[in-house]
């Protein structure tokens, strides 16, 4: 039986994981459960090599509160970051392992169901993000894919759609049609066969980020304070303060803090 999982290794999760370490959960008794290959499978895929990892979200200062902490960082050094901070709290993260079901048993407890193995823990955290990695079919797709690049603009060639790009990845190209994929939806489906409540669009969950579920927590992007990877820090900072005061009995009162980045 584990204490806590957390299903999803991008900044999120692993925050959590670390509050989690910090506030005295064994490394044993703390399993992330991702279903990509490697950890912050977002920001390997979406964020080109050039563009800073902001810290910041809509010019809002990057207020910390948390055990992590970053500033504007390069991809790569956001990455390191995020490996050191595995490393450091010695985090047990299962890749390649993807969440079928979650299901509370009668005694308050999870079982998690993976397509490895089956899982049982006293409190269970989803920090899946709105972007998630997805089911790749089996079959050929007939349509072009632009991948690792970096769009400058889009004007009109007799007609139709022309991209151009502000590095050398892809010349200059004309379509038929563009589709603009900018942004991700909150994973719905999933979140309500597991049986949270909602509240329009959003999942329900309380100043902590419990759901409607006893000891079921959303943090990250799934809760209404996304935006950014301190946001994701912070959400996981407080509510590991809410799992210990009402689930685990782990110490919240000698957490470590970072102070203030800009």
């Amino acid at each position: 039986m584990h204490d806590l999982i957390i299903i999803g290794a991008g900044p999120a999760g692993l925050s959590m994981a670390a509050e989690a370490r910090s506030a005295g959960i064994a490394a044993d008794k703390l399993l992330i459960l991702e279903k990509g290959e490697a950890h912050s499978w977002s920001i390997r895929k979406f964020y080109p090599e050039t563009k800073l990892v902001e810290a910041n979200y809509k010019g809002k200062p990057a207020v910390c509160s948390g055990v992590l902490c970053i500033p504007d960082m390069s991809k790569d050094d956001t990455l390191t970051y995020l490996d050191q901070a595995i490393e450091e709290h010695q985090l047990v993260v299962h890749y390649k392992e993807g969440v079928n079901a979650i299901t509370r048993r009668e005694d308050g407890s999870f079982e998690i169901r993976t397509n490895k193995a089956t899982y049982e823990s006293k409190v269970c955290v989803i920090a899946i993000g709105i972007l998630g990695k997805p089911n790749k079919p089996d079959y050929k797709i007939p349509v072009k894919i632009l991948t690792g690049n970096n769009i400058e603009g889009l004007s009109e060639d007799e007609g139709r759609p022309r991209l151009s790009f502000a590095d050398d990845s892809h010349p200059n190209i004309t379509f038929d049609h563009v589709v603009y994929a900018l942004g991700g939806t909150t994973p719905e489906n999933f979140l309500r066969e597991v049986g949270i409540e909602f509240e329009g669009k959003m999942p329900k969950v309380t100043q902590g980020y419990e759901t409607s579920i006893p000891a079921l927590y959303l943090i990250g992007d799934l809760t209404p304070e996304s935006g950014s990877i301190i946001l994701a820090f912070n959400t996981a900072h407080e509510a590991i303060q809410d799992i210990c005061e009402s689930h685990l009995g782990c110490s919240v009162d000698d957490l470590p803090t970072n102070s203030s980045r800009e």
